[in-house]
């Protein structure tokens, strides 16, 4: 499809009153989205790839909120890499990022090249099946693959030394767990589909106590409503 399409403002005004309805059936009714209407035409004028755009496929208001906390020198821990990569490398001081399908692995690491405080690791489904929090998160293959490794992977960063950790990837709330000590005390936890009833008792026994920042609606550069939760701790 030609990236360089532009849809229609009727066509988008129309998937947009679609999806603020359909996400409310099951969500909070997400008010503050009408307000995003603009943001939403332009996300969704013309068909790109987040990849291609350099923005991380959040809920719009987290990615305010990310624009307003990070600063050059800080340091990012991501599960899951793409868009958000680009991103934090261009707005941070060194991104860590874990992937764990190869073709992905090799175009983000082709894209990311330039920036030489971006390190991408490939991290692949486990050979023999572990399961429980290294379990994948979709139901359909959560008994047959499994990320051990890929939870892992960060297991030589150093304690408390990064300022944003990011959770939008494979067994999230295993890298939830046995990541968050390299969080500094004052850092922020970014956790996408943080709706999604597989992750909900993971994230209240870990961030229960945290203070906690729920945005929903508009996604950037995508047609569909999304939440992402960020969770900071308590002063």
């Amino acid at each position: 499809m030609n990236s360089t399409y532009q849809k229609p403002f009727v066509k988008i005004l129309g998937r947009f009153i679609s999806e603020f309805f359909r996400f409310s059936r099951s969500h909070q009714v997400p008010w503050q989205a009408l307000s995003e209407f603009p943001v939403y035409y332009r996300y969704n004028q013309s068909i790109k790839q987040h990849a291609d755009i350099g923005l991380p496929w959040i809920a719009h208001g987290a990615l305010v909120h990310l624009q307003n906390f990070i600063k050059p020198e800080m340091k990012v821990l991501e599960f899951g890499c793409g868009g958000s990569t680009l991103f934090f490398a261009r707005h941070a001081g060194q991104v860590i990022s874990m992937e764990d399908d190869p073709s992905w692995f090799e175009i983000m690491t082709e894209k990311t090249k330039s920036f030489p405080g971006v390190i991408i690791r490939h991290f692949p489904v486990d050979p023999v099946y572990v399961g429980g929090e290294f379990a994948s998160n979709m139901a359909e293959i959560a008994d047959t693959h499994s990320y051990q490794s890929y939870v892992f992977g960060a297991s030589d960063v150093e304690e408390a030394s990064m300022d944003i950790l990011v959770i939008d990837g494979r067994a999230r709330i295993g890298c939830l767990r046995y990541c968050l000590s390299k969080l500094k005390k004052d850092g922020i936890v970014l956790f996408d589909n943080s709706d999604r009833i597989a992750y909900k008792k993971g994230i209240e026994e870990l961030l229960g106590d945290w203070l906690r920042f729920d945005y929903s609606g508009v996604t950037v550069h995508d047609p569909y409503f999304n939440k992402t939760s960020i969770f900071s701790r308590k002063k």
